[in-house]
């Protein structure tokens, strides 16, 4: 009785996810929304943002919602807001986020000595590429994760709590 008319196949999900519809600032005013009112203990639903926020630092696409939900089943965390925490951070940034890991897993592996400068910088082998980008981006976005994960565990906690005490305050 109330479905839309058109028949929405998976190309239109899949252009709502790169590109909503409805514009990204309603998009997320929509997930924080969505987020702040899980009826669910205080400190789930926060830890579980956190996980999903953390997650989208992992340089490997796709695999962000299945990473923050692991990491939410691991800490008691909500699974919902995890997942919902992924979508933080739009695709389009994504790629700068993804450098950003690159850059600090090198400077990191350098400093410790355990970086090597692949052999052969013009090849383009898929073992060259894994040893010349993934292994330093993936280095640097364990070290962005452990230093994101408590931001956005006392940032989404203190926008949670405040949501929730103007709610309490409108309805009494």
């Amino acid at each position: 009785m109330f479905k839309s008319k058109k028949k929405r196949n998976i190309s239109f999900y899949i252009k709502e996810i790169c590109w909503p519809s409805m514009g990204w600032k309603r998009a997320a005013r929509y997930v924080a929304l969505r987020v702040m009112r899980l009826s669910v203990a205080s400190n789930a639903v926060p830890r579980g943002f956190a996980c999903g926020i953390t997650a989208s630092f992992f340089p490997v696409l796709g695999t962000h919602a299945l990473i923050a939900a692991a990491m939410a089943f691991v800490i008691r965390a909500n699974a919902v807001a995890a997942v919902l925490g992924t979508l933080v951070f739009p695709p389009i940034i994504l790629p700068i986020i993804f450098s950003f890991d690159f850059l600090v897993g090198k400077n990191f592996l350098q400093w410790t000595g355990l970086y090597i400068t692949p052999a052969h910088a013009g090849s383009t082998t898929t073992l060259e590429n894994i040893e010349g980008f993934m292994i330093p981006a993936t280095a640097g976005a364990i070290l962005l994760m452990l230093a994101v994960w408590p931001l956005s565990y006392f940032a989404t906690k203190k926008a949670i709590d405040l949501f929730r005490q103007h709610r309490q305050k409108v309805r009494p």
